[in-house]
């Protein structure tokens, strides 16, 4: 009876630790990825992005996953503007204005990550980012856009809940 007991203990310990996606890891492979989604956007397909949801006022989320970058612990908020600012300059002709609200390193789910929130004015569009990159087996960036100024508190708290789940 005692073995019984201890079976399913263990069992109802491993379906709690298999539920939650920052539970105890046994490799940094993700196996799979949650992020919280705001009621009124939709799924869409982006050439060159691994999950997009979009809302009618224009505002986002991307999620992209990309080879592993030697270089994440480098990165800087001025690092990241000036790169934004190029990219912009070489796609639009326009260099944007882009103002820090704030650049963390706090950790996703025990693995090293950033979060950097900016305003970015352009050619006229204002819009807050807020961009949340996680390094894990690979790199994953999750890029929340707010074109009107409504979603970025739904955004923050999404950032918070994002959930890898690992092997």
């Amino acid at each position: 009876m005692n073995n019984v007991k201890r079976s399913v203990a263990a069992l109802f310990a491993l379906m709690l630790i298999l539920t939650t996606g920052c539970g105890k890891k046994t490799s940094n492979k993700v196996v799979d990825y949650t992020v919280d989604v705001p009621a009124g956007f939709e799924e869409m397909e982006l050439e060159g992005v691994t999950d997009c949801w979009y809302h009618t006022d224009g505002s986002n989320i991307n999620v992209n996953i990309t080879e592993k970058d030697a270089g994440f612990k480098k990165v800087t908020a001025d690092a990241l503007r000036d790169a934004m600012v190029q990219l912009f300059e070489a796609t639009y002709g326009a260099a944007p204005t882009i103002t820090d609200k704030y650049f963390t390193n706090n950790e996703v789910c025990g693995m090293p990550a950033y979060q950097y929130c900016y305003d970015i004015e352009l050619m006229g569009m204002e819009m807050t980012q807020l961009i949340v990159c996680i390094d894990a087996d690979k790199t994953y960036t999750v890029t929340y856009t707010d074109t009107n100024g409504d979603w970025m508190g739904e955004f923050e708290t999404s950032a918070k809940n994002i959930e890898l789940v690992f092997e």
